[in-house]
Formats: C-alpha cells, sequence, structure tokens
C-alpha cells in the first residue's frame, strides 16, 4: 500500500460523498490497510473486506458476496467503480452489477462497463444516475 500512488481525484470522491452524507463503505481486495488508507486520502472506511482473511482473490466473486453478507445490503443497490477490467468491471459484470471504469490509460474496455470515466471527476452523477 505504501507504494501505490494516490491520484488527486480522490478528493473529488471524498467531497462528494461527505457533501451528501453517504456512508462510505469500500470492497477492499487486498491485505489488511485501512489505517495506511486513511492516511493516504484522508476518510475512514465502514467496512474492509481483506482478501487474505476471506481466503479469495480478485477476479474471485467471493468479496462480493462476504460484502452482502456482512451488511444485508441488497446488490440491487450496488455500483462497483474500478480502474481494473480483468480484477474489477468482468467479475461485477458476471454477478449483473452495475459498474463504472475509471479509465485514466485510455484502454478499449471489454467488457463494456455501464459508465467510463477518465477520472473520479463526474462520478457522483454517474452514481446517481445507475442507482436512481
Amino acid at each position: 500500500m505504501e507504494r501505490w500512488a494516490t491520484f488527486d481525484c480522490y478528493g473529488t470522491l471524498i467531497d462528494w460523498n461527505g457533501g451528501i452524507g453517504r456512508e462510505l463503505e469500500r470492497l477492499f481486495g487486498a491485505d489488511k490497510t485501512s489505517s495506511l488508507l486513511h492516511a493516504r486520502i484522508g476518510v475512514r472506511f465502514d467496512l474492509v473486506i481483506v482478501a487474505s482473511e476471506i481466503g479469495s482473490y480478485k477476479p474471485g466473486h467471493r468479496h462480493w458476496e462476504v460484502f452482502t453478507e456482512q451488511t444485508g445490503a441488497d446488490p440491487a443497490g450496488h455500483v462497483h467503480v474500478a480502474a481494473s477490467l480483468f480484477h474489477d468491471i468482468a467479475p461485477a459484470t458476471e454477478l449483473r452489477l452495475p459498474t463504472i471504469w475509471i479509465n485514466r490509460l485510455g484502454e478499449e474496455p471489454e467488457p463494456q462497463p455501464d459508465v467510463e470515466l477518465r477520472t473520479l471527476a463526474g462520478l457522483g452523477e454517474a452514481l446517481d444516475g445507475l442507482v436512481a
């Protein structure tokens, strides 16, 4: 986690999220790094699902299953936002979840996400459009 780059547009997401008072939950597929995430982007997560603790790594589906089990949230209200087509968009599409792909590199999408953005700018509007 310490070597991961953070992007300036995270502030956009945090401002959007905090501004409308939504709870922030994150489906996280790496080692337990909640405190590092907080230090890097300035927000604490209400839920962190750790791949090594559930014995499943993306693109496996177990992350989404554990999220649903732990939160009781209806998958009909989920939208998966990610930058990896292989690790995130493809399995979320297989699970019939709406997807938003952050395509920072200008790649060609396969599979096709529901929404494609170049940065997190516009994410709030895109989420509202998919969950409305």
